[in-house]
């Protein structure tokens, strides 16, 4: 009973395998592995065919894993799933891993740039002046009360220019860095010379 309140699938106690959906097997998968408390769960495609609901069931069930300190390794092409949950990636090209590491990390390597979204109250002409002054570059686009801006900056910087904007009486609501989707990152990396040529897989 434990392990299938776990996999919230405690109401399907009394049902036979056969009759359940696809998500709900994925899930009872989990479960079977659950009962022998392992430290590492390694799950290929486990998205593959499933609807919005049982992906999002399986991902809360996942996320509680990774919460309890077990660690997760997952093979998967639908590389959306991934965006938000996982912590660390490696990208694999023509059968060869070309990077590995920390999604942040990689996100760095493989970027020049962070996209930021910086929305005011009133206005948006000083909040411009002030971050072509600070970053050295033009918004890429303003909309309204709603900026976006490439910018090269680590994280102390990017809080010295929200407060800067401060500083000089933009009033700011909301200050946020673009993640970049895992699909726009790999397609990156697997079309660029830096990371697929034979000398960069030796």
């Amino acid at each position: 009973n434990e392990v299938l309140e776990y996999v919230e699938l405690e109401y399907k106690r009394n049902d036979f395998v056969r009759h359940l959906s696809r998500g709900m097997v994925q899930r009872m998968g989990v479960g079977v592995l659950l009962v022998h408390e392992p430290d590492v769960f390694l799950l290929d495609e486990p998205a593959s065919g499933l609807d919005p609901k049982a992906r999002i069931q399986l991902r809360r069930v996942l996320k509680k894993l990774a919460g309890e300190g077990k660690t997760i390794i997952i093979s998967s092409h639908i590389l959306t799933e991934l965006s938000g949950f996982c912590s660390h990636i490696a990208i694999m090209n023509k059968g060869n891993i070309v990077l590995h590491g920390a999604v942040d990390e990689i996100q760095r390597k493989v970027f020049d740039t962070r996209r930021l979204t910086i929305s005011v109250v009133d206005g948006s002409d000083r909040a411009v002046s002030v971050i072509k002054e600070f970053a050295g570059a033009d918004p890429v686009v303003v909309d309204g009360n709603n900026i976006t801006v490439d910018i090269n900056a680590d994280e102390q910087q990017l809080a010295e220019l929200n407060a800067l904007l401060v500083s000089k009486g933009v009033k700011v609501y909301s200050f946020c860095e673009e993640k970049t989707d895992l699909e726009d990152l790999f397609m990156e990396i697997s079309t660029n010379e830096q990371y697929t040529s034979e000398e960069s897989r030796q």
